[in-house]
């Protein structure tokens, strides 16, 4: 997922404007895509463009072929440039322990960062069990003691592998965010990251970082949940779940009814 914004800071003679995709591929054939219609925008406006590959939907660019590399600018009608030009590498590699995460920065905008090393997922539960008084006999199938609730919590630990000084400065903004997420397929999952360990090696008179995040899910799993991400390459419809989150039970009738919840 990449975002570019753009601040327009006056245009008194009302120029409209166009995102224009520009789609190199590995044949270095060119395609040309004009990915907004043209629109006059006010001053002191910024506007946020989503240029990422799924978005743009260059998978489907041109049958056959592969995406190379796409440049994004804006244009006006006489085909002028009237911003800088961003070029972006399609990187097809496939990578074991592959995490995306998406944040939001010290400047209110958001930013996204790869991370490659090796990562982790522990399950941790938690117990609550107690004695209900009960008027009927005591049996191996009406016992007292029972348990009340069950809670499952997932710990991840993500690695970003050996790092620069200035990606690790850029991480920063990371560890500093209130607000992050972990993109899975096209869907991102709010995060709490709880701790931080950045280890400096020294190679070749430069020191190179290791970081490594430790991070909860900012919710809680719902129990014997089917949703599975969507993913731009073969998208899932996730089934009808079935619930129980809200069951009444009724003494006089002994009627116990239940909400069917998609998620």
């Amino acid at each position: 997922m990449e975002k570019l914004f753009f601040l327009f800071q006056g245009n008194p003679e009302g120029i409209q404007y166009r995102l224009v995709v520009v789609v190199t591929f590995t044949d270095y054939t060119h395609k040309i895509i004009n990915a907004t219609p043209m629109v006059a925008y006010t001053p002191y406006c910024v506007a946020e463009f989503k240029v990422g590959f799924d978005h743009l939907n260059l998978v489907n660019a041109w049958y056959g072929k592969t995406v190379k590399t796409w440049e994004v600018m804006l244009m006006d009608s006489d085909d002028e440039y009237l911003s800088e030009r961003r070029i972006y590498i399609n990187d097809s590699r496939v990578f074991e322990n592959e995490k995306v995460f998406f944040y939001r920065n010290s400047f209110s905008a958001y930013d996204t960062f790869r991370f490659l090393g090796k990562s982790e997922l522990n399950l941790e539960y938690e117990r609550a069990a107690g004695i209900t008084i009960r008027e009927e006999k005591y049996s191996y199938f009406n016992s007292p003691a029972r348990q009340f609730s069950a809670k499952e919590t997932e710990i991840c630990k993500a690695n970003s592998g050996w790092i620069s000084l200035g990606e690790k400065n850029c991480l920063m903004e990371l560890l500093l965010s209130t607000e992050a997420y972990e993109q899975i397929g096209k869907e991102l999952f709010q995060i709490v990251v709880k701790s931080a360990k950045i280890t400096p090696f020294h190679k070749d008179g430069e020191y190179l970082f290791n970081l490594e995040i430790e991070y909860e899910r900012a919710y809680e799993n719902s129990f014997y949940s089917v949703h599975v991400p969507e993913s731009s390459a073969n998208p899932i419809i996730p089934p009808e779940a079935l619930t129980w989150d809200n069951m009444d039970v009724s003494f006089d009738n002994i009627e116990i009814t239940f909400d069917q919840v998609t998620f």
